[in-house]
């Protein structure tokens, strides 16, 4: 039998009618979400169910762990569709304040970041304890290279939001992320990883063979958003680094999600990337040979 609903249920749930009946309002809104093309609001009746759990949470109806851990990525997702007050409402419960909250909670600290960065001025509004920044990185390490690509994107974006409350909050996460972004992990890596380590950066991991695999596993899928130059620029640092047969990986990964140009100066980028992924598969076939 199908365990559909075991995502949102926990040994912390009680056979509390209202708890349950939170739970079940948490389902139909994480799984009946509509898409409203390309106008960025979500449906009016949508938002109408998350009110009703966000007012239930308000009035004190508990909710256990791991749903409040399934309503954070659900909110992170649709965050940029939410009006900026009901997302401030959601993670008033949704972020720990204290010591024991935090050592209860399910809740991934990328996904609170990512609906951040949806609001960027919800940081001046208070909305997160910057001070618990560190001890959150430091309990999910593998998120805090993600977190701080998200909050790096989101600063440096031209969204109108991003004010001197947010640039502070950028660079107390840089520092809170620094200790952990060897441990970067291809779960909640955004596309702008590839622009963020082309370069060189005042907080980024070591340019090694895991960097480059963790980049190799989602090249594919994240080609078409991803500039030719940028890999160029990648590859190139990661050379002197890296075994040439990683960093031929990476780019024929990427190629095999973006095998069409746009304009003539990607092709003649793209054209760079085939000639070194083709020079290698040459240089295997005459070790073959040999």
């Amino acid at each position: 039998m199908v365990r559909a609903g075991e995502k949102l249920v926990d040994d912390t749930i009680s056979s509390d009618h209202q708890e349950q009946s939170l739970v079940s309002n948490l389902a139909s809104w994480v799984i009946q979400q509509s898409g409203a093309g390309g106008t960025g609001r979500a449906i009016p009746f949508d938002l109408f169910f998350l009110h009703k759990i966000i007012n239930r949470l308000d009035a004190g109806v508990r909710m256990n762990h791991r749903s409040k851990a399934v309503m954070a990525v659900a909110l992170s997702r649709e965050a940029p569709r939410t009006p900026r007050d009901l997302v401030e409402r959601a993670l008033r419960h949704l972020i720990p304040r204290t010591n024991d909250e935090f050592n209860e909670s399910l809740v991934s600290t990328f996904e609170l970041i990512s609906a951040l960065c949806a609001h960027p001025d919800l940081i001046g509004r208070g909305a997160f304890p910057v001070d618990m920044l560190a001890k959150m990185f430091s309990a999910s390490t593998s998120e805090a290279m993600s977190s701080l690509v998200l909050v790096w994107a989101t600063a440096n974006s031209s969204d109108s939001r991003v004010d001197e409350s947010f640039r502070e909050f950028a660079t107390m996460v840089a520092k809170s992320a620094a200790p952990y972004v060897n441990d970067i992990d291809d779960a909640y890596l955004p596309v702008e990883a590839f622009e963020y380590l082309a370069r060189p950066r005042s907080t980024e991991p070591t340019i090694d063979k895991h960097v480059i695999n963790t980049l190799s596993t989602v090249a594919t899928t994240a080609a078409h958003q991803v500039e030719p130059q940028i890999i160029l620029d990648l590859l190139k640092r990661a050379q002197p680094h890296v075994p040439q047969s990683h960093v031929v990986h990476l780019a024929s990964q990427y190629l095999s999600g973006r095998a069409i140009a746009r304009t003539a100066e990607e092709e003649e980028k793209l054209s760079i990337l085939r000639h070194l992924a083709q020079t290698e598969i040459d240089h295997t076939d005459e070790e073959d040979e040999d």
